[in-house]
This record gives structure tokens, C-alpha cells and sequence, in this order.
């Protein structure tokens, strides 16, 4: 295993381009292909998973100010902070994210802060776990890879937190098989980016850095 990856731009699906910036990333995304020229993407990925759970007062005044409107909504809905941490990325000092869980334990919800150095953002996601192994999320997040086959995802940009909670509450309520409660975020957490990493090492995305 690598102890590192970087992204392989040619690797980009047209519909991952159009998410990340509409037709101009289209349009370069098929020059690229069309070229075969090599461009890979500035942040690294780690070769291993695991996250660094952070004090949260060590967190910058920014990233707090455009994450507590999300977390305070988060609470009204009824999820608890578990803790703060690092996301998977290399540097790591580019992003942090919040782990949160609802009081029926079936729910986690992410908050995460990252910065591409262009330009920062705040966004959220929740996850279920079936009892088949598959997932199902509900989130607002735009400029993401295509989700491995395990995931079941819906996207609501632009949608209120408690919007998009309702909507996952109802799509966990018609769950089969039902969803299973969440005993440990960090372990939740860390399989997410095996299975990640995984997925994006087998289309060829993900290469050693």
C-alpha cells in the first residue's frame, strides 16, 4: 500500500466534473481526456485511515464561524456532538469536520469545514447503516467523488439542515433491512474511508503519489 495518493484528473466521470464547476469543468475534463496529458490534483490522500480527533478550542475562529450554524440546527434536530477531528486529507490543517449523533443512535451526522485553497466551505452529511452492509446518506454536499456501490445517496443543495434531516428520516424509516444502531462513530467513520479509498483505487482515481 502506498503511503500517499493523488487524484488522476483523467479519471473523472463528466457527471463528477459538472458538480464540481458546471460546464467550464466539463469542457477541460474532455480536453484532458482527449489530450491524455497528466494532471493530478494538488491535496493528497493517506495511504491508511484513521482520523486525529482535535480540541476544539485549537480550531480557527473561520472554521468555527461558518460550522456552529450547522451544528446549532443539528442540535435542534436532536443529534449531540460526539467529537471534533481531522478530516483524511494531506494537509490536514486544510479541513476539520464534527462528528454528531442523533439520540436513536441510527444516525450520524458530519460536519465538515474545507478549504481547496480557492475557496472554503461548510457542509453536512448523514449516514445509516443497514443490515446488509449497504449505506444510506443525505447530504448537501456538491463537489464530491461518485459514492462506492455500497451507498444510497440522495443531495439537496441548497436545502435547510432540517430539511434534509426530515428527508433522511423518512428515507431510514423505509429502510430494508432497517437500519442498525451506530455503537461507535470513529469506527463508523474510518470504514466509510476504507471503503472510500477502496473504491477510488479500483476505478484508478486514486494513484500512488
Amino acid at each position: 500500500m502506498s503511503d500517499s495518493y493523488k487524484v488522476d484528473m483523467r479519471k473523472l466521470t463528466f457527471r463528477e466534473a459538472w458538480r464540481w464547476g458546471g460546464l467550464p469543468h466539463v469542457i477541460s475534463l474532455g480536453i484532458l481526456k482527449l489530450s491524455g496529458a497528466e494532471r493530478y490534483g494538488s491535496n493528497l490522500v493517506p495511504g491508511t485511515t484513521g482520523i486525529i480527533r482535535v480540541d476544539p478550542k485549537s480550531v480557527l475562529e473561520r472554521q468555527h464561524t461558518l460550522m456552529s450554524p450547522i451544528l446549532s440546527e443539528l442540535r435542534q434536530e436532536g443529534f449531540d456532538v460526539a467529537f471534533w477531528y481531522r478530516v483524511d486529507t494531506i494537509p490536514v490543517e486544510k479541513s476539520v469536520a464534527v462528528s454528531t449523533l442523533n439520540r436513536s443512535k441510527d444516525t450520524m451526522a458530519n460536519v465538515i469545514y474545507a478549504n481547496s485553497g480557492k475557496s472554503e466551505q461548510a457542509s453536512f452529511g448523514l449516514i445509516s447503516t443497514a443490515g446488509d452492509g449497504s449505506y444510506l446518506s443525505t447530504n448537501n454536499v456538491r463537489n464530491t467523488f461518485n459514492p462506492a456501490p455500497q451507498f444510497k445517496v440522495v443531495r439537496l443543495l441548497n436545502s435547510s439542515v432540517s430539511k434534509i434531516v426530515e428527508t433522511h428520516q423518512k428515507r431510514v424509516a423505509e429502510m430494508f433491512p432497517p437500519a442498525v444502531p451506530i455503537p461507535n462513530p470513529e469506527t463508523l467513520i474510518v470504514e466509510l474511508q476504507r471503503i472510500t479509498k477502496d473504491e477510488n483505487i479500483r476505478r484508478g482515481l486514486y494513484v500512488p503519489a
